[in-house]
């Protein structure tokens, strides 16, 4: 297949994906009360991550970091980010109160977002053990805050369906070798996340007015 063709099958798929990721999430009020309870359960939690920006920064900075590192670590990360969110969002379920996650989250893409827009060169195992650890991290919090509410296992799968669509998506139309453009572009795109996040924790540092 020639290069064009590469390029056009990875856009159709990242297409593909997105569409299915805004059905997911999207659903028209009108047809709430048609849904069964469980499945409305899992659109909120799926919707639940992609409103929440500084995870949904966070998830997007994996997915650059890993396809940097290689097409390995991009395989990994779409295992292993959706598993630990699953697993973190376990044990959240079982606390007894939301923990409070703002400084966590924001520093933590942060730092995921300066990472690509330097290119560190990371490896796979560092690369994928950071996955891990941003996964349990979000899906304790996730869990945490849906633990108090009705169907909050099925919302939590919802939130782990939607971190394993983002990153398939993510991992497939942005997997190496990169021509030059698209080595700036995942660049641009970290400078972007880490610019963001200094702004997050610039408004926590202020705090309320």
């Amino acid at each position: 297949m020639s290069r064009l063709g590469r390029l056009s099958r990875r856009g159709w798929t990242a297409l593909a994906a997105v569409a299915a990721m805004a059905s997911l999430v999207a659903v028209p009020p009108a047809l709430a009360h048609a849904l069964p309870a469980g499945l409305g359960a899992v659109l909120k939690g799926a919707a639940q991550l992609v409103f929440s920006p500084a995870d949904l920064l966070l998830v997007c900075g994996l997915c650059a970091l890993a396809v940097q590192n290689g097409a390995e670590p991009g395989s990994r990360l779409r295992l292993v980010l959706p598993t630990a969110w699953l697993m973190g969002g376990a044990v959240g379920l079982g606390l007894p109160a939301k923990l409070a996650t703002s400084w966590s989250s924001t520093v933590a893409f942060t730092l995921v977002g300066l990472l690509v827009a330097l290119a560190v060169p990371l490896g796979q195992r560092l690369t994928t053990a950071l996955a891990g650890v941003g996964g349990l991290v979000c899906g304790l919090a996730h869990g945490s805050s849906l633990a108090l509410h009705s169907g909050a296992p099925p919302a939590l799968a919802g939130g782990a369906i939607a971190v394993a669509l983002i990153t398939t998506t993510l991992t497939l139309a942005l997997r190496p070798p990169h021509p030059d453009w698209m080595r700036v572009g995942l660049r641009v795109v970290g400078s972007w996340i880490a610019a963001s996040g200094l702004l997050s924790l610039g408004w926590l540092l202020k705090g309320p007015s």
